[in-house]
């Protein structure tokens, strides 16, 4: 007996031991419940980073802005539902984070693979992970690509330069098992994440609330997009020189030890600055997360559980109805027997549990929600009580209940239509979207362009209208393009803190002197572009989407070139000429290193 008593209680141990392992993160944690996972991350993040490399760098922020609040948990993801409650994502530090669709991308990739398996929080942290990795290779591809072709005849040479396209930039390994949080709040964002105008002392502190140090400062500042384009050391090269942009730049040279540590990664190979790097990554990707029980698995990254549209309703609505004063008890318009059962399968805590908005009829389409929900008062929502509030509603509903719908389907196609014509867009109102997830402005482009051969810097200084500009330069600067004022007007609305959402926002900002630049401001000082700022905002949405599409299309014939005229460039960065010279070049060097390889070997012989 003392033995088999012996061998429950390590049994009981083990249990213990692999339910704490279990709550912890571990690479390959999607190994048995989704296989192919980082799989599936990986081949997507090689496939399409490469349309837009700048992508690594906002991805690679976002999942910073993430770990900074609540920890790696995705809250940054989560859409407002409700004005009461603002998320991380409207909070100002992240009005300019990019990346969101790519992640949902990633994330309808793997539910259609293991539905409610692998969390939008794992998702980030191997994004991040992958799309810096794919950036810099493929960026070392290409710069040595001519390399390869040369130095293939020299078996030494052609294992060096594979050695340094596999080492490439950073590579961190990414242990997974995060969960997801349901808690997002903006105000959080703005007292966690670190404001660009800190200095050393609200850095330092900012930092060591998530557990990292002045090392860990050193090397995640370093993720500055301007900087991160090349992920090289440039960055700390230009704090040396004071042409750090941010204040929160310039203050890792106001400390002793991090300056000492700048100075160490400028001194050393790029590969070390890679491994710290690489440490960092791994060090911020624990912080505070979230595993075991802990948060949930989301369907959509956008959406917590509780707030995805859905048949049924979870315990999070039918608490409205379970604390109608907030003491604890239920809403005097439901069915009390109803209520009880709704308690037995709804437990305190319990956030999983869902149960029929339409019960017992849920299934089909008929009239029985009149009958069983509105008059039996089992309506979940107070929407569905409020229609016995009015005589009219209330005596309708009761003749569905007591004739078992006897007009319910004819009444509700009349409906349908009613509701169908509401507010519709027809002939040339609107567009017609080849994705309906994406809306806005829609413009014709005429293709046949060249590209040009002559590129200076004096020109762009003398042609691009400054931020400086008063309304005569850009009125001046425009008419040269052969554009009037109305395209001045709306091709100035291409400012980046307006385009986030591309609507009328930044005219509203400019009555109400908000403009970021002279150049913004400008616009008012003139009766013809203030009488049109004003007509845009009094318009429909779709007006100024239509003026938009229009000065787009103008603006894209302005001097093109077409025919002979110009070229068809190879690589979009080198004129053809110049990139054929440089081949010929790069030939002859080839040719003479290969000669002269030959010769050591005749001579050796």
């Amino acid at each position: 007996m003392s033995g088999f008593r012996y061998f429950g209680m390590m049994f009981f141990c083990l249990l213990v031991f692999m339910g704490s392992t279990e709550a912890q993160l571990q690479l390959g944690f999607y190994s048995s419940s989704c296989p192919n996972a980082e799989r599936i991350v990986q081949d997507y993040v090689n496939r399409h980073i490469h349309n837009a490399p700048s992508l690594a760098a906002a991805i690679i922020r976002m999942h910073f802005h993430d770990c900074f609040v609540r920890g790696c948990d995705a809250s940054v993801l989560l859409n407002t539902t409700s004005s009461n409650n603002q998320t991380e994502k409207l909070a100002a530090p992240n009005l300019t984070l990019r990346g969101f669709d790519f992640i949902d991308k990633v994330k309808s990739l793997l539910e259609a693979a293991c539905p409610a398996v692998v969390s939008c929080a794992d998702i980030v942290a191997l994004v991040a992970r992958d799309a810096v990795v794919a950036t810099v290779r493929t960026k070392i591809n290409h710069n040595q690509e001519f390399n390869a072709y040369v130095y293939i005849s020299s078996h030494y040479l052609a294992k060096t330069l594979l050695f340094e396209l596999q080492q490439g930039g950073p590579f961190w390994r990414v242990p997974t098992g995060r969960r997801d949080g349901t808690i997002s709040r903006s105000s959080e964002a703005l007292n966690n994440i670190p404001p660009p105008t800190s200095n050393f002392t609200n850095l330092q502190r900012l930092f060591a609330n998530q557990g990292l140090d002045l090392k860990d400062l050193v090397l995640l500042s370093e993720m500055d997009p301007g900087s991160f384009r090349t992920f090289d050391l440039s960055y700390y090269s230009l704090l040396l020189k004071r042409r750090g942009l941010f204040q929160s730049d310039s203050a890792l040279t106001t400390n002793s030890a991090t300056l000492s540590f700048v100075n160490q990664l400028l001194q050393g190979p790029l590969q070390n600055f890679f491994g710290e790097f690489a440490n960092s990554m791994e060090k911020m990707g624990r912080v505070n997360v979230k595993t075991g029980t802990t948060g949930e698995i989301r369907k959509h990254c956008a959406f917590a559980l509780f707030n995805l549209p859905s048949p049924f309703a979870n315990i999070t609505v039918l608490k409205q109805q379970f604390a109608a004063t907030g003491k604890g008890d239920t809403d005097p318009s439901l069915d009390p027997r109803y209520v009880a059962q709704l308690k037995k399968r709804c437990k305190p805590g319990n956030s999983n549990t869902v149960v029929e908005m339409d019960p017992g009829s849920f299934n089909t389409f008929d009239e029985d929600y009149y009958s069983t929900i509105v008059a039996k008062r089992r309506g979940l929502f107070r929407s569905d009580a409020a229609l016995v509030d009015d005589a009219e509603t209330r005596d309708y509903v009761r003749f569905q209940s007591r004739t078992q719908g006897s007009t319910f389907a004819q009444d509700f196609a009349e409906s349908m239509v009613k509701m169908g014509n509401i507010g519709v867009l027809t002939s040339r109102q609107g567009e017609i979207r080849k994705r309906c997830a994406v809306g806005g402005p829609f413009w014709r482009v005429p293709t046949g362009r060249r590209d040009g051969t002559i590129s200076r810097s004096s020109e762009a200084l003398n042609n691009i209208p400054p931020p400086t500009s008063n309304f005569t330069n850009l009125q001046r600067l425009f008419a040269n393009q052969g554009l009037d004022l109305k395209d001045l007007v709306l091709l100035s609305e291409m400012d980046p803190g307006s385009f986030r959402t591309f609507d009328l926002s930044y005219y509203s900002l400019l009555l109400k002197r908000r403009g970021l630049f002279q150049s913004d401001s400008a616009l008012t000082t003139n009766s013809a572009t203030l009488t049109f700022v004003n007509q845009l905002l009094q318009g429909p949405l779709q007006n100024f989407f239509g003026e938009f599409a229009n000065s787009m299309e103008k603006m894209g014939r302005v001097n093109v070139k077409t025919g002979t005229t110009g070229e068809i460039r190879k690589h979009c960065a080198f004129r053809k000429e110049t990139r054929s010279n440089q081949y010929g070049k790069d030939r002859l060097t080839g040719i003479l290193i290969i000669g002269l390889l030959a010769f050591l070997g005749s001579t050796e012989a």
